[in-house]
C-alpha cells in the first residue's frame, strides 16, 4: 500500500501538518507519484490531507483504490486514525477530523481517580457495609487471646512493603513489651 500527501512521520521534512500538494508543481508531481506507485504494483493508496479535487483526479485516473483521509469524498474509501478517532490525541486537530469520543480525558481521570483511591490508607475501599463487616471480623478476632493480626485483611488498610514491615514492628513492640 502506498502513501501521499501528508505524511505526519515526515512532520520535520514538512514542518506542518498544513495541506499538501496546493501548488500545481506538487499537485502534479503526486499524480506523477500515485501512478509510479500503481504500476510499481501497489494493491492501494492512502492519500492524506490533500485538496478534495486532486484526490477525487487521481481516483478517476487510477485503477487501484484510493483511500481517503483528510481527502474529500470523491475517493474510494476513508480512513481515520483510531488515537484520533477516540480522541486519545487532543494536540492535533485538522478540519476534517472528527472525535467520536475523549478517552483521553475519560483515561486520564480514571488514573486519577486510581492513584487516588491507592493512596488512600482503606483497601478496599470503605462503604457502610465492608464497615459492618469488617466490625463483625474484629469482633471475632478478640476471642483468640493471643493473636496478633497485621496487614490488608487485618486491619483493612492498604499497604505498601516499607509501610508493613513499619507496622508489624509497631505491633510487636506494643503488644510484647
Amino acid at each position: 500500500m502506498g502513501h501521499l500527501g501528508l505524511m505526519p512521520q515526515s512532520i520535520n521534512k514538512y514542518g506542518s501538518y498544513t495541506v499538501r500538494a496546493k501548488e500545481e508543481a506538487e499537485a502534479e508531481k503526486l499524480i506523477h507519484d500515485a501512478k509510479l506507485l500503481e504500476e510499481a504494483g501497489c494493491f492501494a493508496i492512502v492519500i492524506e490531507k490533500v485538496p478534495a479535487d486532486l484526490a477525487e483526479r487521481i481516483a478517476k485516473e487510477l485503477v487501484i483504490p484510493i483511500i481517503g483521509i483528510g481527502a474529500g469524498g470523491g475517493v474510494d474509501g476513508q480512513v481515520l486514525v483510531l488515537h484520533d478517532m477516540l480522541g486519545l490525541t487532543q494536540d492535533f486537530s485538522p478540519r476534517f477530523l472528527r472525535r467520536y469520543a475523549d478517552l483521553q480525558g475519560i483515561m486520564h481521570e480514571a488514573i486519577g481517580n486510581y492513584v487516588k483511591d491507592v493512596n488512600t490508607p482503606y483497601y478496599p475501599i470503605f462503604t457502610q457495609e465492608n464497615q459492618e463487616k469488617y466490625s463483625k471480623y474484629l469482633e471475632y478476632s478478640q476471642e483468640f487471646k493471643n493473636l496478633l493480626l497485621v496487614g490488608r485483611l487485618a486491619e483493612y488498610k492498604y499497604y505498601d512493603m516499607d509501610d508493613i514491615v513499619k507496622r508489624a514492628l509497631e505491633v510487636f513492640e506494643g503488644n510484647l513489651k
